[in-house]
């Protein structure tokens, strides 16, 4: 079995005349790779189904644990190099190895074979491991290593293994593996350690204490690296899914430990001691204040050491906005912080540390008090807004957008109130900013900015009015020329948002701008109803149609006279599309009025909303564009796809409307923005809005609305018509 490769002197493979890499790993690999092939085609079928009651998927799996077990070098190297246990042990992890092969192919099968595979994986571990009890019995060193692969096996599928076992779809004792196999090495084996908080939910009052109290024992005392990250994982898992009861009384432990792992970890392994720090301070956030003094220092030291690394400063900024979010610890916490993070963004020259700075500056902004410590706008703000005006720096633009909406929600009235000694206030400066940053000839890295005006236009009322109609002129004008998309809807949610109380006051206004010949009307519902369909956000989606349902029952004849792309033009030629030829001959659509439009991006939006209404996850889309096709040796004639996928599910930001307001639901996807999380529209169910606009038009032909319903193709209308007729599509 291949469990010692370093008997052959390190050597493991070699190189054929091509540069090739062989030998009895590769040989594996590609064995693994064609057993992993062979099980989608439907001539093996059989082979695995039928065969003697699973007998051969059975042989399968034991070969598949048996080659997960671990090798004598693994053993070596893992017992000595934290980092490298850290990497090669990740369920993720790219370090391809024969025991990472084996846990794809597990994979595949399972996906394939699912409930009879999970069976035969069940009934697999039990021989082996009454097998690797008699190897420890006849005086085999290497026993354990059996087991310790039957426990990463059946771990790695623990969400799966357990549902088959409670819906007795699969037979196992699962209980008995923990009783004789799991709590007896616990203590010895950090695979054991993992296991049993990858089964938190499945263990009883006494088997989670027991075990919880382990894991704490072996971060504190047990010298091997492999248990001692295996139990920082296993931390993880107990946080995440068993009740705060189990971990409250081991807090400070927790703490301790990991904080003295803090001074001796790098790379991967201080990415975990990070996270498990994050969990720990989440228990009992009293607890967590009383150890400010030694967590805030230490994070504030690994972060200065680690500016620019973007995986410890993705974990440092979550730490930070747990410790700022502690109103027990949150004062010590931002006066330790505050002097090295305004240093950095005053005398660094990296952009990518001051960024990371300003990111962890927002992080106290938006955990802080409203409003903040005279401090922050005295000193910090004055800061962070010149660097924002003399860098051209993407990444220090949108986290300085991110970092000044923060600012604007927490203490707008003391931005108003401060000046300058040339006279200027705080709300001057901001509106210098994203006067700039709108400039033609700016490019589009703020992603951010709508987020900021419309803060801005929400907090500021009436301090702003006076330039107000400026800063929109100057959001039209961008939006002309605009062609990424998440700048796209940065900028139509700032009309959008305005739309949903003062209408027809915006629309007046956009159509007397004349931007390069254009009416400015005619220039954001172009731009808005072309890129409906691919804004993010669940708060973003439900104020973009409810903003465009409000366009369309103002009824005024300036909408309806605007004329938008409408649908794609199919032709029937069936010559493949490669870039140069869609290039010589781009897409062709129709054109419909801007009402007809509003009625087909609405009717999607229904389609796309489920019928409660809840959350969908954010997907986070680079935007499209003509370079991103997969390259080919003709000449960049690369192919196209013929469709894109159709980018998502709802979004973020707001609208009136009360009394379709959703009560009770979770919605996490806002970044916990107290403002979005109480405004009416982000309460809104969607799809019942949306059903009662359709069916009051249809009933009082709003706008003419039986007649613009003639000018939809065939399947809009048939959702329609069910729709009026009280079924949902």
């Amino acid at each position: 079995m291949y469990v010692r490769p370093s008997d052959d002197d390190g050597i493991n493979f070699y190189q054929d005349s091509d540069g090739d890499v062989i030998g009895f790993e590769y040989l594996l690999f590609a064995q693994f790779e064609f057993v992993g092939l062979s099980v989608r085609k439907q001539a093996a079928k059989a082979l695995f189904e039928d065969n003697e009651k699973g007998g051969f998927l059975k042989q399968i799996i034991w070969i598949i644990i048996s080659y997960m077990q671990m090798t004598e070098e693994q053993v070596e190297i893992w017992s000595s190099d934290a980092n490298q246990f850290v990497a090669d042990d990740d369920d993720e992890t790219f370090n391809y190895s024969v025991r990472v092969a084996a846990i794809d192919l597990l994979q595949i099968l399972l996906d394939k074979f699912s409930e009879q595979a999970l069976q035969a994986l069940a009934d697999t571990t039990k021989h082996l491991i009454e097998e690797s009890d008699k190897a420890r019995v006849a005086g085999d060193t290497g026993w354990w290593k059996m087991q310790e692969a039957c426990l990463k096996a059946i771990g790695y599928v623990s969400d799966d293994f357990l549902l088959a076992i409670q819906d007795s779809k699969v037979n196992f004792d699962l209980s008995g593996l923990f009783e004789h196999v799991v709590f007896n090495h616990i203590a010895a084996t950090g695979r054991a350690i993992v296991f049993s908080s990858q089964f938190a939910t499945f263990l009883s009052e006494e088997f989670a204490s027991r075990y919880v109290a382990a894991t704490v024992e072996a971060i504190q005392r047990i010298e091997s690296i492999p248990v001692k990250v295996s139990a920082l994982r296993a931390l993880q898992n107990f946080c995440r899914h068993l009740d705060t009861q189990y971990v409250a009384p081991y807090q400070s432990n927790i703490i301790e430990a990991v904080a003295t792992l803090l001074n001796v970890t790098s790379e991967d392994s201080l990415i975990l001691v990070l996270e498990t720090l994050e969990f720990a301070i989440k228990i009992n956030n009293e607890v967590t204040a009383g150890y400010e003094h030694m967590i805030g220092p230490l994070i504030i030291d690994v972060w200065m050491k680690n500016p620019t690394d973007h995986l410890v400063v993705s974990v440092i900024t979550d730490l930070f906005e747990s410790l700022a979010g502690n109103t027990a610890a949150y004062s010590s916490f931002q006066a330790r912080a505050l002097p090295s993070l305004v240093n950095i963004i005053n005398n660094v020259t990296d952009s990518a540390a001051i960024a990371s700075a300003i990111d962890l500056i927002a992080s106290l902004v938006k955990g802080g008090p409203s409003p903040l410590p005279s401090s922050y706008v005295e000193h910090i703000f004055p800061s962070l807004i010149h660097l924002m005006l003399i860098h051209e720096d993407r990444s220090i633009s949108q986290s300085g957008e991110v970092c000044l909406k923060y600012f604007i929600q927490k203490d707008c009235g003391h931005i108003a109130q401060w000046t300058d000694t040339s006279g200027k206030t705080g709300l001057d400066y901001v509106i210098q900013y994203i006067a700039k940053a709108l400039q033609p000839k700016e490019s589009e890295s703020a992603g951010f900015l709508g987020d900021l005006v419309v803060k801005l236009i929400k907090k500021a009322g009436n301090r702003i009015v006076p330039v107000l109609p400026e800063l929109l002129k100057a959001a039209a004008t961008k939006l002309e020329g605009a062609k990424t998309a998440t700048f796209i809807q940065s900028l139509v949610m700032i009309f959008a948002h305005l739309m949903l109380n003062q209408l027809s006051t915006v629309v007046e206004f956009l159509n007397t701008l004349d931007i390069n010949g254009r009416n400015g009307l005619e220039i954001l519902l172009n731009t808005w109803l072309e890129n409906h369909e691919s804004f993010q956000g669940y708060y973003s989606i439900k104020v973009s149609a409810i903003a465009l349902s409000k366009l369309f029952l103002s009824g005024d004849p300036r909408i309806q006279g605007i004329q938008v792309k409408g649908d794609l033009i199919v032709t029937n030629s069936s010559r493949i599309m490669t870039r140069s030829r869609s290039r010589k001959n781009p897409d062709q659509f129709t054109y419909v009025s801007a009402n007809v439009k509003i009625i087909k991006l609405l009717i999607s939006d229904l389609q796309n909303s489920s019928d409660s209404d809840v959350k969908r996850s954010e997907l986070d889309y680079d935007e499209y564009d003509d370079e991103d096709s997969v390259e080919t040796d003709d000449e960049c004639d690369e192919w196209e796809d013929v469709e894109e996928p159709s980018p998502f599910a709802p979004a973020e930001d707001y609208v009136v409307l009360s009394e379709y307001l959703d009560k009770g639901k979770d919605l996490d996807d806002v970044d916990d923005d107290p403002d979005i999380k109480e405004d009416p529209v982000y309460l809104t169910n969607l799809r019942d809005y949306l059903t009662d606009f359709f069916r009051h038009c249809a009933m009082q032909n709003e706008n003419n609305f039986v007649q613009l319903c003639s000018e939809l193709n065939e399947d809009e209308q048939q959702k329609l018509q069910s729709l009026v007729n009280g079924k949902h599509t």
